[in-house]
């Protein structure tokens, strides 16, 4: 069983991860951390909601989307991050770690809206 009250302090987490890497040159790290906040948490809830099953990272966001976790917006802007994940990835070798580094800071708030809209659903469904 899924420890629900635990998935906001599993963000949390993951975004203090996230914040610390800014400071680092390592593409992988943001891989890492996008893939464990978008499978780590969104899946849980799509599994235990029995939710359709997501074919893909950004397809996961849409299952939340689909389900009122998250807003049209957010979705957007999250599928981004999905398929800027994927490029991180399969071709990291070639990306300058700037950029990354750039488009993490543009984008903190993003993770932290998610965050909250996690938070939410969780507490209204309990």
């Amino acid at each position: 069983m899924i420890h629900f009250e635990h998935i906001p302090d599993d963000i949390l987490l993951y975004i203090e991860k996230l914040q610390q890497a800014l400071h680092k040159d390592d593409n992988v790290v943001f891989a890492y951390l996008f893939g464990g906040l978008a499978k780590g948490t969104g899946n849980h809830i799509i599994s235990d909601k029995e939710f359709r099953t997501p074919v893909t990272y950004a397809d996961a966001f849409k299952v939340l989307c689909e389900n009122g976790i998250i807003t049209n917006d957010m979705l957007f802007v999250m599928e981004k991050m999905a398929k800027f994940r994927n490029i991180v990835v399969h071709q990291y070798e070639n990306i300058d770690a700037a950029i990354i580094i750039t488009i993490l800071k543009k984008h903190l708030d993003n993770f932290m809206q998610y965050k909250d809209a996690i938070t939410r659903y969780l507490k209204n469904s309990v």
